[in-house]
């Protein structure tokens, strides 16, 4: 039963706490003039003189009327959508346009409008060049209030190239780099080409004499001649008989170059037998015929 008692008296205790919270919150609210602002509401700023919108995403607590030091003192003098106590008379203000201002007729009166929170929005008007400027708009799309600034020239060149000389193999040839945007250019040199040279034999050589192959540019007409050597003769092989051998006389033979024809040398051909051999044939043949002379005339003695 005591532990009854007891819970009843603690959940008894908690009602009232609770029940003089809320009073208290409620007497602070009012005693203070405080008023609730939500994301996107503006609100004027007493301690800065100017407008200011809740942009935290959390309510917002202000007392107005405490920053300025107490009441508006002259009703005409409000601030547009404020209470005489300070505080706002709605809650989203975002139709007031100017700064509010402090009235000369007393140090604590303030006439108010309300400036736009300006949120521009960036257009290239002007595109910039390599070496031209451009133009950026930027326009609030809340109020329509716009300015210009200037953007600076980009300095990137955009070039196309062109052979203003062609390159050959007797001199350099240029090429021009021309800026498409604004009119820039610069050249550069192409260097020399190598010959292309053809060969041509313009002399065919021979046995003795060189041959010459000239050697032509087929781009400039550059020429220049090489020797070709000569070839030298080549002998036939079968010689042309001009003599006959006999048996103890010579034959005579001559050799001839198969390219030209040239005699190249002539060659004695040995007899089929020495000469010395027919001398020995004679001579026998003399002692024989003194031989048998001798004989028919020892026979015409003896029997004549």
């Amino acid at each position: 039963m005591n532990n009854t008692e007891n819970a009843n008296r603690y959940l008894r205790y908690l009602h009232y706490i609770s029940i003089l919270s809320i009073i208290a919150t409620v007497c602070i609210i009012a005693f203070l003039g405080i008023t609730t602002y939500c994301d996107g509401d503006l609100y004027y700023n007493m301690s800065t003189g100017e407008w200011e919108q809740v942009e935290d995403g959390w309510s917002r607590w202000l007392s107005d009327y405490i920053a300025a030091g107490g009441e508006f003192s002259d009703p005409s003098t409000y601030p547009t959508g404020y209470n005489a106590d300070g505080t706002l008379a709605y809650g989203n203000n975002s139709s007031q346009s100017a700064t509010p201002t402090p009235s000369t007729s007393s140090p604590t009166s303030i006439t108010t409008s309300k400036t736009c929170d300006h949120h521009y929005v960036d257009e290239v008007t002007v595109e910039p060049t390599c070496s031209i400027a451009g133009e950026m708009t930027s326009t609030c799309n809340k109020c329509g209030d716009s300015y210009t600034s200037e953007i600076p020239p980009t300095g990137r060149h955009t070039y196309t190239s062109e052979i203003t000389v062609e390159a050959s193999c007797d001199h350099t040839g240029v090429e021009t780099f021309t800026c498409t945007e604004c009119g820039d250019s610069y050249t550069t040199i192409i260097p020399m080409l190598e010959h292309e040279y053809t060969a041509k034999t313009t002399k065919k050589e021979t046995c003795t004499e060189p041959g010459v192959v000239t050697y032509t540019c087929e781009r400039c007409g550059d020429s220049y001649t090489e020797e070709i050597p000569a070839i030298g003769h080549k002998e036939e092989e079968s010689p042309l008989i001009l003599k006959q051998v006999g048996y103890f006389t010579e034959g005579k033979a001559q050799y001839h170059c198969e390219r030209c024809g040239e005699v190249l040398r002539e060659e004695v051909i040995p007899a089929r037998y020495p000469m010395y051999y027919l001398y020995i044939i004679i001579g026998l043949g003399v002692a024989i015929l003194a031989v048998i002379i001798g004989i028919s005339i020892k026979i015409k003695k003896r029997f004549g």
